[in-house]
């Protein structure tokens, strides 16, 4: 072989080597660029994100990760950012505030503050009796007999309605007295103190006998019947103030009677229920003479001034039943 083919076999060889040995190279190059390209995000995962405001937040407000050794919970959820700011939390507190107040409670035992609204009645009403025996006596008596009753208008007319308007505010108290019992018993929920409610419940009493008057009082002006409806008008202030009597007593033996408070509820019920229709035959026998003539216009003053508060009262019961 001569010197010029050994020197080209040699170049070939070395030129091959030189070949195969950068590729080589270029393979290593592109494992290790991408295994560099793989750990950039890494990286970038372990730095500050360059967009994140939490200089702005501070400290407070940087996400956490929740304990994970609770079980049951996930190690990767985030606690939300809470900011802590004195006027947020201020605001929150009295929206919280706002909130329990109008929140509805239960009347509970308290066996003191109706001892005291017990012995302001029974002072209240030793106090009436004893300077206005005459009134309560008269009062009992009307209520059976009509010539009595008569008296007693004929009285009231020559200027001595004060006794009876004064006697008349027993009824309101005791009333509202017994309705408050009545609240306090089933539990129904209330949103106001103890006196705050007594005093509603007697302002409520009040409201619908005024409202009462003040309706025949109207009728009275406006049709010519102005004489029966003062005289019925007069017969519901008596049999209210004879109510406000029995009503006493009454109160008394639901507030403290052991375990019998649903029978004397039940009393008071029978008693009111007996009054009012002895208050309804005497309202028939003072309006007898326009029975005849005015049939529809008096089934409409029953209608709508005695039956329906009475039906309206009724479902506001049943209703409060339900709810309870």
């Amino acid at each position: 072989m001569s010197a010029k083919r050994r020197i080209n076999k040699v170049l070939t060889k070395k030129s091959y080597f030189c070949v195969a040995n950068w590729a080589s190279l270029k393979k290593t190059l592109l494992f290790y660029g991408l295994l560099l390209l793989s750990l950039l995000p890494v990286r970038a995962q372990t730095s500050d994100n360059p967009f994140e405001l939490t200089h702005r937040l501070g400290a407070s407000a940087t996400p956490q990760a929740a304990p994970s050794a609770v079980a049951g919970e996930n190690p990767f959820d985030l606690i939300a950012p809470t900011i802590d700011r004195p006027r947020a939390k201020a605001k929150a507190a009295a929206a919280q505030a706002e909130r329990e107040r109008w929140v509805p409670k239960k009347l509970g035992k308290d066996n003191g503050f109706v001892f005291t609204a017990e012995i302001i009645g029974l002072l209240y009403l030793t106090l009436l009796v004893t300077l206005m025996r005459s009134i309560f006596q008269k009062s009992g008596r009307a209520i059976y007999s009509e010539n009595m009753l008569n008296q007693v208008y004929r009285e009231r007319t020559g200027g001595l309605l004060t006794p009876f308007l004064t006697a008349y505010t027993l009824f309101f108290y005791n009333g509202g007295l017994f309705l408050f019992l009545l609240l306090r018993h089933y539990q129904v929920p209330y949103y106001y103190g103890y006196w705050v409610t007594l005093l509603l419940c007697i302002a409520a009493v009040a409201a619908a006998f005024m409202l009462k008057h003040l309706i025949l009082a109207i009728l009275g002006a406006m049709y010519p019947i102005s004489k029966e409806t003062s005289m019925y008008s007069f017969a519901i202030m008596i049999f209210a103030i004879v109510l406000g009597l029995l009503l006493t007593p009454l109160n008394l033996a639901i507030a403290y009677v052991p375990n019998g408070a649903d029978i004397f509820i039940y009393i008071s019920f029978c008693v009111t229920g007996v009054i009012y229709l002895l208050r309804a035959f005497r309202a028939l026998s003072i309006a007898n003479k326009f029975l005849i003539y005015y049939k529809f216009h008096f089934l409409l003053y029953i209608c709508a001034i005695e039956i329906a508060p009475v039906m309206v009262l009724i479902r506001l019961i049943t209703m409060v039943q339900d709810y309870i």
